[in-house]
């Protein structure tokens, strides 16, 4: 795809004119029918105009066009979830995650297609384990200078590592640079809210309000919190 056209169906994406965007690249792909990533982005538009059988049309021809690209498996898993296709849902964010073992969004969004289904104990487990990978990235991120996250010395002739402040400190800076942690803490709260464990979910609430970023818009662990508390 063209340069040009790839940065108009951005600004169209941008301005939420999915319509136009769409018309655009179904123009492209009368002249390129095998364009990967204009199928991909012509399923992404359909979704976001809730026209979701052409969105997995689009989205099943891009996979078979690429089948290494991990973000259109998580997008076609999120047009079958909305439809109501879980088991397709389930099988696509699967594909996303065998890919891209960090695809932490599609952990998120695997979560939310077993608690759909009924399977809470999944959904649990997707979520804890899209957050252990994310924890793990952040980790990486943090321990990149040693030298700032430990101090060896001999105390007492014995070999002692402390932690300095600036681990945990790095490590919230890093949590709330987007909304991932929040939401991946918030959906497992709602599964220890439906399992009976309120202690749990009040924690895990409450680790979401504290992670999300400044100033985004992320009401649902406040008012899961206070379903909890009245």
């Amino acid at each position: 795809m063209q340069r040009a056209i790839q940065e108009h169906v951005a600004r169209l994406f941008q301005a939420s004119q999915y319509g136009e965007a769409l018309t655009i690249l179904e123009n492209h792909l009368g002249a390129t029918p095998d364009d990967w990533h204009a199928n991909y982005l012509a399923g992404m538009a359909c979704r976001f105009m809730s026209s979701l059988d052409r969105a997995i049309a689009f989205l099943v021809k891009a996979t078979k066009l690429n089948p290494r690209e991990a973000s259109i498996f998580l997008a076609l898993g999120i047009a079958h979830q909305l439809s109501g296709q879980f088991q397709q849902a389930v099988a696509a964010l699967k594909q996303a995650i065998t890919l891209e073992q960090n695809f932490i969004e599609a952990y998120n969004s695997l979560g939310l297609t077993y608690r759909k289904m009924g399977r809470i104990k999944d959904a649990l487990k997707s979520y804890e384990e899209g957050t252990e990978r994310l924890m793990e990235l952040v980790s990486a991120e943090v321990h990149k200078d040693p030298s700032r996250c430990y101090r060896d010395e001999v105390i007492d002739g014995k070999a002692t590592r402390t932690i300095l402040p600036y681990v945990l400190a790095k490590t919230f800076e890093l949590l709330k640079t987007n909304v991932l942690y929040a939401s991946l803490r918030n959906n497992a709260g709602v599964c220890f809210l439906e399992l009976g464990d309120l202690e749990n979910a009040r924690k895990l609430f409450q680790d979401a309000i504290e992670c999300t970023p400044d100033g985004y818009d992320y009401p649902d662990p406040v008012r899961n919190l206070k379903q909890i508390d009245g």
